[in-house]
């Protein structure tokens, strides 16, 4: 009787893996590697706007070859990449502009190293948010 309840507190725990992001860094989204397709597409659906962005890579290492950031008013940003990017690493940060721009999606290609037995990674997608400076003579 005692194992039976043991076994059932145990698998009532929560398997959610928490990131914890660096000050002012929000996660804009994120998905798991795919060994067969190795291209990603993640909408933001934020309001808001960022300077930077940049990826976090758990679980397996990936490596991005390709992006595409495309911003609300219909540009594109397509900046020179080639991260291999470690477990619990971060890729280079990617300024996008200095007074801040509205994201709507970022499309990625990318390699997966390893294989499906030992799990997938875990890709995900920070912004660093505008801040207004509002100290223009009070």
């Amino acid at each position: 009787m005692i194992g039976i309840i043991s076994a059932s507190l145990f698998s009532c725990t929560s398997t959610k893996r928490s990131t914890v992001t660096p000050a002012g860094w929000l996660i804009l989204g994120e998905t798991k590697a795919n060994f067969v397709r190795e291209k990603e597409v993640i909408r933001i659906y934020s309001p808001d706007k960022y300077t930077d962005i940049q990826f976090r890579v758990e679980g397996q290492p990936v490596k991005i070859t390709d992006m595409s950031i495309y911003f609300d008013n219909g540009d594109r940003l397509t900046p020179r990449i080639d991260d291999a990017i470690q477990p619990g690493q971060y890729s280079n940060v990617i300024n996008l502009a200095d007074n801040g721009k509205k994201l709507d999606r970022v499309e990625f290609r990318y390699r997966t190293v390893g294989n499906v037995t030992k799990g997938r990674a875990r890709i995900i997608l920070m912004g660093k948010a505008y801040v207004e400076n509002r100290m223009n003579g009070f």
